[in-house]
């Protein structure tokens, strides 16, 4: 190792029942390190749900980990660990390191009060780490991520065609949202308390916890604790400095527009130059509507999705999530009134990994990567590819875990909301 004081490994499961499944991702994590964890990133897919239940995986977990081991963590689709790439299971890493001082938040209702969520999990983290000289702070965050709200027997619905219910949609989101927690995830809104109530010289990485793309329910881990509708947070106060890289392969096209209508916390677009959006978004890309069906949408458009550059030029991808009637539904908000066509292939998707990979240099630590769940869905077995490319170029613990959103900041700029990105975090 490059600094004999860090330490950090991955542990595993493949065990269908959640205790066992518990025990067996702790075990294999801490018996690789020389002391005990200063620290546990917890992650597990959606099907311990059913076989157990959370709780009980996480009283596996607690069965073997060190009794006051800060842990946070929750629900992705899925993982990517030096042993392969996962669907199902459960993986964690834990980490020592001498010049570190850990603190665990939490907020809840996230989507009802995002902004109270924010700065109570803050407040936690802020008592905790009073007394540190540390220079560097790190923020590593997991929040309850969008969820599709369904009516009682029928199915979820992603392209919506009738004009009538689609118009009542709108209402119906923001009441869900509000009131059930279930809907728009909102994480913007509660990074920026956490920001606020920080201070912007605080690095910030994470996601948003997800199902296995049902986008039906998720759950957050904090210590020992299964939560929903909340954003959990690990702090962390050290000399080694945050490393953040981000890219997603997508390329602006000569097909922009200038003038948007937006709703829906600025999710859900509603007019193009004056034109009904999903109209136009479709009739740009020559498109029929009919090609649009609830089994092929995500497959047919996220290779196109609309697009638009932040402040500092930044591009966000806005993958649709659905179609409402002509109202063009996305994961994240849109940071720009003016977008255009966005295009990438399965090739550019592969090609931002390496992108990001190229950028780590040998004498970091402590790999975690984010990338989102579309991303897995889209490129199923070419997803080993990405195994491959972290594998030979980084011989330390790695993990990356696919959420349905990704968020970074880095002191000085903007927060980036993303989705269909990949993003990576480590210390020098």
């Amino acid at each position: 190792m490059i600094d004999q004081k860090f330490e950090a490994a991955v542990g595993m499961s493949r065990k269908w029942d959640a205790r066992e499944a518990g025990r067996e991702v702790a075990e294999t994590a801490i018996q690789k390190l020389n002391r005990p964890p200063d620290f546990f990133l917890l992650f597990s897919t959606i099907h311990y749900e059913k076989h157990g239940g959370f709780q009980e995986f996480l009283n596996g977990v607690w069965d073997v980990l060190p009794k006051g081991t800060p842990l946070v963590g929750g629900t992705v689709a899925g993982f990517i660990n030096p042993e392969g790439c996962y669907t199902r299971g459960a993986t964690g890493l834990a980490v020592t390191y001498s010049n570190i001082k850990v603190a665990v938040g939490i907020g809840r209702n996230t989507g009802r009060w995002p902004k109270l969520a924010g700065r109570k999990c803050a407040k936690k983290i802020q008592d905790e780490l009073k007394k540190t000289n540390y220079r560097n702070l790190l923020c590593i965050d997991f929040i309850s991520g969008v969820t599709m709200p369904t009516i009682p027997g029928m199915p979820r619905i992603v392209v919506l065609k009738n004009r009538i219910l689609a118009q009542m949609s709108l209402a119906l989101l923001k009441i869900s949202t509000i009131v059930f927690q279930k809907g728009v995830a909102r994480e913007e809104n509660v990074l920026k308390e956490l920001l606020n109530a920080l201070g912007n010289n605080t690095y910030v990485f994470g996601g948003s916890t997800v199902d296995n793309n049902v986008f039906a329910r998720s759950y957050q881990f904090f210590n020992d604790k299964v939560v929903k509708n909340s954003i959990v947070t690990l702090a962390i106060a050290t000399d080694k400095r945050p490393q953040i890289r981000s890219a997603h392969g997508f390329e602006l096209t000569d097909q922009k527009f200038k003038k948007i209508k937006l709703t829906a916390w600025n999710r859900m677009i509603k007019k193009i130059d004056g034109e009904p959006a999903v109209k136009k978004y479709l009739d740009t890309l020559n498109w029929s509507e009919d090609l649009i069906d609830e089994r092929t949408f995500h497959r047919r458009l996220i290779f196109n999705p609309l697009g638009a550059k932040d402040e500092e030029g930044f591009i966000h991808p806005f993958v649709p999530g659905a179609f409402l009637g002509n109202d063009y539904v996305t994961g994240c908000p849109i940071v720009n009134d003016e977008v255009g066509i966005l295009k990438a292939s399965g090739l550019n998707l592969i090609s931002a990994v390496t992108q990001v990979v190229d950028q780590i240099n040998q004498n970091e630590d402590f790999f975690l990567f984010t990338s989102c769940a579309s991303r897995l869905e889209t490129l199923g077995a070419n997803e080993f590819q990405t195994q491959k490319i972290i594998s030979e170029k980084i011989k330390k613990p790695f993990l990356l875990v696919y959420t349905t959103g990704e968020n970074y900041y880095l002191p000085g700029k903007t927060i980036k909301n993303l989705e269909i990105t990949f993003n990576s975090l480590s210390l020098s």
